[in-house]
């Protein structure tokens, strides 16, 4: 039933972290409805109604059919909007402000604030900005930039802590891709653009999560190794012509303006034929090698250093 005009999902899978789960109650419960959403192949499935919140328990197989349910039955009971939560996010909120600002440097110190002041700042920035995607800074990245700071369609997260307006994805008949060749949240925020649906990012509040995905494979129910996180990659470049680089330590990311390229277009960036046939065979050395012959390390143009990237959810 729904008593909120915005939802709170959740989204757990054997029980992995219990940060957020443990710390549901104390969610606005006056301004947002909370939905713990597992699955009926979920070996711990009954734990948790021991945590605050509605358990919805669709009958899916995996992540991407996940999403695309959660999307779906928001809509159905009549939500404005929604925030989809990995759970291996932290119940953790940091934001800079100008008095934050260190001494020493342009960078700012992150400063812990309350988890419904981002929560709200989020479903404000969407309604100021009629944006039917708001995302926050990834912690690491949030010292770096500005308070009082709304990047529209500019420095995007596409991963684990985002607000959808439904309207927005409704009108436009969006949906989750669910056959697990791509990455069902970078490919949603993509189909979000190019519709030329608003993306903001609220770049003065910062998320915080468990662990880093190459450190602790444990930390996603997508990958079983290094391998799958590449072939996604690939598969991402096969879809959307997103550019494939090596970084620093010789790691294959996607690095991307995403509003620059994808914004109120479907034209496709440039192709490389002769990527385009590595990544549709799956051929990670083949790629690897390919991308040091033409010089694609560091930067997509192969110049000169810049910060190390996350492997999809980079901020451009």
């Amino acid at each position: 039933m729904r008593k909120n005009n915005n939802a709170i999902c959740v989204t757990v899978y054997k029980h992995r972290k219990s940060s957020m789960l443990e710390n549901l109650d104390k969610i606005d419960a006056s301004k947002y409805d909370i939905y713990i959403v597992t699955q009926t192949n979920d070996p711990c499935k009954d734990e948790y109604n021991n945590y605050h919140g509605t358990v919805l328990t669709p009958d899916v197989k995996n992540i991407f059919e996940k999403r695309e349910y959660i999307r779906m039955e928001m809509s159905r009971r009549g939500y404005d909007g929604f925030f989809s939560i990995d759970d291996d996010v932290k119940y953790i909120a940091h934001k800079i402000t100008p008095e934050s600002k260190r001494a020493t440097s342009e960078s700012y110190k992150p400063v812990q604030c309350d988890f419904n002041e981002m929560l709200d700042k989020m479903v404000e920035t969407s309604i100021t900005y009629d944006a039917g995607y708001v995302c926050t800074k990834r912690f690491i990245y949030l010292g770096f930039s500005k308070p009082n700071r709304i990047g529209v369609n500019v420095m995007l997260n596409c991963a684990q802590f985002i607000y959808f307006r439904l309207d927005k994805l409704n009108e436009h008949n969006l949906h989750y891709d669910t056959s697990g060749y791509v990455n069902e949240d970078l490919d949603m925020m993509i189909q979000c653009l190019q519709h030329g649906i608003k993306c903001c990012s609220v770049t003065d509040y910062g998320f915080s999560i468990t662990n880093s995905m190459y450190n602790n494979m444990d930390t996603t129910t997508l990958y079983a190794n290094i391998d799958d996180v590449y072939k996604f990659l690939m598969h991402n470049y096969v879809k959307y012509r997103i550019p494939l680089t090596l970084d620093t330590n010789g790691m294959l990311k996607h690095h991307c303006n995403y509003g620059k390229k994808y914004f109120n277009t479907f034209e496709l960036p440039e192709t490389d034929e002769r990527m385009l046939e590595l990544c549709k065979n799956d051929d990670i050395e083949g790629l690897v090698a390919y991308l040091k012959l033409i010089g694609k390390t560091n930067t997509p143009t192969g110049g000169r250093k810049k910060k190390k990237i996350n492997n999809i959810d980079n901020e451009k």
